[in-house]
């Protein structure tokens, strides 16, 4: 997450205790009074993997690092366990996810539909820069989300396999 995000709204720094005993990293009071939880986690496995790949001498045919091939749900991985079901008109429950490695668009979207929609309502993925990729359940959830942390969406967390292969013919 980036600085400029706080001067969106009013937020808490505590630890949450979710289900089982698990923390939740942040809870931002919104305007509105609907509170956002969310779980901050950095991802990283798939640059060593894809670091492994170039490692072992695999490149695109134009010379570039090849698309990753990793599990995105691995993204996602011990976020549906820290949350109750959850009403998303009154508490909207995501993760901020900093990944190193631009995610296949389809393989991303379907890695999050499988989620548990009580428990995971929004994941965004974002770093530090402005501009982020997110998904969510509802789209009046996508826009309150984009307007709460002031943010436009960016393509350069995600690519498509389709269009990847259409260029490096």
């Amino acid at each position: 997450m980036h600085a400029r995000m706080f001067k969106a709204t009013v937020y808490e720094i505590f630890r949450l205790t979710g289900v089982g005993n698990h923390d939740i990293d942040w809870r931002i009071a919104s305007g509105e009074g609907r509170p956002v939880l969310i779980e901050v986690k950095s991802r990283f496995k798939d640059l060593l993997e894809m670091l492994n790949q170039i490692e072992e001498g695999e490149y695109n045919p134009d010379g570039t690092a090849p698309a990753p091939k990793h599990d995105v749900s691995f993204l996602f991985r011990s976020i549906e366990q820290k949350y109750p079901q959850s009403d998303p008109t009154l508490q909207l429950q995501g993760a901020w996810i900093a990944t190193y490695v631009q995610q296949e668009e389809t393989e991303l979207s379907l890695a999050f539909a499988a989620l548990d929609g009580l428990k995971v309502h929004f994941v965004i993925l974002g770093d530090w820069e402005p501009g982020i990729k997110l998904l969510t359940r509802r789209d009046e959830d996508y826009q309150f989300l984009i307007s709460l942390f002031r943010e436009e969406t960016s393509d350069r967390f995600h690519f498509s396999r389709e269009s990847a292969a259409a260029i490096n013919k």
